[in-house]
């Protein structure tokens, strides 16, 4: 279980590897498929249950790693060229 807040949103693991998200989500950052800015958790629809270790947010991102030092990413992130 891991608590995590970026700018103005906040992420929330459960230990059965769900993830929520709320706050501004103008880039994405909560992972939501819409730009909406949520004021109660919405539960992030991931590909498998993840549970995460850590979770951090900047202005316009949020990453996240578990204990397989795997990680997920959301939002506006830069890739290195």
């Amino acid at each position: 279980m891991a608590v995590g807040c970026g700018k103005s949103h906040t992420l929330i693991s459960t230990k059965d590897g769900r993830l929520f998200a709320f706050g501004n989500n103008a880039d994405n950052q909560c992972g939501l498929d819409d730009p909406t800015p949520y004021d109660s958790p919405q539960e992030v629809r991931m590909s498998e249950k993840l549970v995460f270790v850590q979770l951090v947010g900047g202005s316009c991102h949020s990453v996240g790693l578990t204990g397989e030092l795997s990680s997920s990413r959301a939002g506006r992130c830069s890739t290195p060229a």
